[in-house]
């Protein structure tokens, strides 16, 4: 499966390294809306929102009521380029019903 976000879906990318902000341009590109980053560097998070992204997060408590209230309910879809699994669990916790996750990073145990 291929992740294929359309014009209009709401896209969260957990982690704003360069595969991160890779997927955030492209999502700019077709058309998400809105698409947020996540990260907890303030210098990434500046050059998300500099990219297109319509807000860009700190990880820590609140995450998931406020990606919830940007996304209104729930992302579409999630990209999660950390690998670490405390962030997969956000990643999770971001999704609306029936939304997509896609892991471009897993962590060695």
């Amino acid at each position: 499966m291929r992740l294929r976000p359309g014009p209009g879906s709401s896209l969260v990318v957990l982690g704003a390294g360069g595969v991160g902000l890779s997927a955030l341009m492209a999502a700019v590109a077709v058309g998400c809306d809105p698409v947020v980053a996540v990260d907890p560097v303030a210098s990434r998070r500046e050059l998300a929102t500099a990219l297109g992204a319509a807000a860009a997060l700190a990880p820590g408590d609140g995450l998931a009521a406020a990606l919830r209230e940007l996304t209104g309910g729930g992302a579409h879809h999630v990209v999660e380029t950390t690998g670490r699994p405390e962030t997969v669990r956000r990643a999770v916790g971001a999704l609306r019903p029936r939304g997509e996750l896609t892991c471009w990073a897993w962590a060695a145990r």
